[in-house]
């Protein structure tokens, strides 16, 4: 044995364990290395070659990672709900898009305040976005411009003054359009804000003065009134929360002061989702079908009878800002378009498909 050769129980050696840990060492490496012969070392595949199905599953995996979402080929009419012809044509959206396209001189700051009296006095026409608290306003303006110019939080009531952002404007002009941000309502909401909101609905929308034309069939100078700053309130709901009772006091506020206003449901992504990967079309269809009868709610919810006045104008518009439309460098958010569209109707700078493509 180890143990009884010379040496070992020596001055040298206290310990016989520890003596001997070496040589056991070499002894349990000559035992184990025939038992557990070198395993041959795998051959790299051929190109091409498949490798019991798994590099086919690698294949038919990326390729259908490449495949476009079915979200990224919606169209407006699909995810929108309009009450009549009316649906805007591509020209029509593209001329839009490249109306809001971001530029040295578009989207700008104009103004900023909580007081009423403080707006200063302008021309150009105004619309603007309203909501509850924390639905989404700032960042459906963010998404109309292409810029984070608007503050986004998760927090509840952090927008809290009026905030103005032009549109369309050029080197040594002015904007086109105004786009107004306001204070949330309901929670995490202050009664001031909504006293100052109340007098901008009820006191913007007074005529400006007017603007003159030169008729040369006749040969005179023809005074044509302008029309209202304010023309038109985009009331934001989200559509999964859906209308609430503080939504329904401000659209009948609006009906008192018979301001034109429309309802945008946003955060469709929370209904439009994208689903499995082998289901695809199945899902598309039962997607669509359950958010169409959302938007059919919500109409029925912000329509009111004869007796109360009028009712929000027929389109109502969705948007989300993580659906993508399109393909390549030309995405866009979801129905951003369309609403980009509804704003330059409401301020009059739509057009007919025949006409020019740059916005005058």
């Amino acid at each position: 044995m180890l143990l009884d050769k010379p040496g070992l129980l020596t001055h040298e050696h206290p310990n016989p364990i520890m003596a001997t840990r070496p040589a056991l060492t070499r002894i349990s490496r000559r035992l184990v290395k025939p038992i557990l012969p070198e395993l041959p070392k795998r051959q790299p595949s051929k190109a091409g070659a498949l490798d019991n199905g798994a590099s086919s599953r690698t294949v038919e995996s990326s390729n259908l990672g490449k495949q476009p979402s079915w979200r990224s080929k919606l169209q407006p009419e699909e995810y929108c709900s309009y009450r009549d012809p009316t649906i805007p044509v591509p020209e029509q959206l593209e001329y839009a898009r490249r109306f809001f396209a971001k530029s040295k001189h578009s989207p700008v700051h104009l103004w900023t305040t909580n007081l009423f009296r403080k707006i200063p006095e302008s021309d150009i026409p105004e619309v603007v976005f309203m909501g509850r608290s924390n639905v989404g306003k700032s960042s459906v303006i963010n998404m109309l411009v292409g810029e984070d110019i608007c503050y986004t939080s998760a927090t509840p009531g952090r927008t809290q003054t009026m905030n103005a952002f032009g549109i369309g404007g050029t080197k040594g002009g002015e904007t086109k359009i105004n786009i107004i941000d306001s204070p949330g309502y309901g929670k995490a909401s202050r009664p001031e804000w909504g006293h100052e909101l109340m007098k901008y609905l009820s006191k913007r929308q007074q005529y400006v003065g007017s603007r003159f034309r030169f008729n040369s069939n006749c040969g005179i100078l023809l005074t044509i009134p302008n029309l209202d700053r304010l023309r038109r309130v985009f009331l934001i709901i989200e559509c999964k929360a859906g209308v609430k009772n503080s939504d329904k006091e401000v659209l009948s506020i609006l009906r008192e002061f018979t301001v034109p206003h429309q309802i945008i449901v946003s955060k469709a992504d929370n209904f439009l989702t994208e689903g499995r990967a082998g289901n695809q079309e199945s899902h598309r269809t039962a997607s669509l079908k359950q958010f169409r009868q959302i938007i059919s709610r919500i109409r029925k919810e912000v329509t009111p009878t004869l007796e109360e006045g009028i009712p929000p104008l027929g389109h109502i518009l969705a948007c989300s800002n993580r659906i993508r439309i399109g393909e390549g460098h030309n995405k866009h958010p979801l129905g951003i378009d369309a609403l980009q569209w509804s704003i330059l109707q409401a301020a009059g700078f739509d057009y007919q498909p025949s006409q020019t493509l740059h916005p005058q």
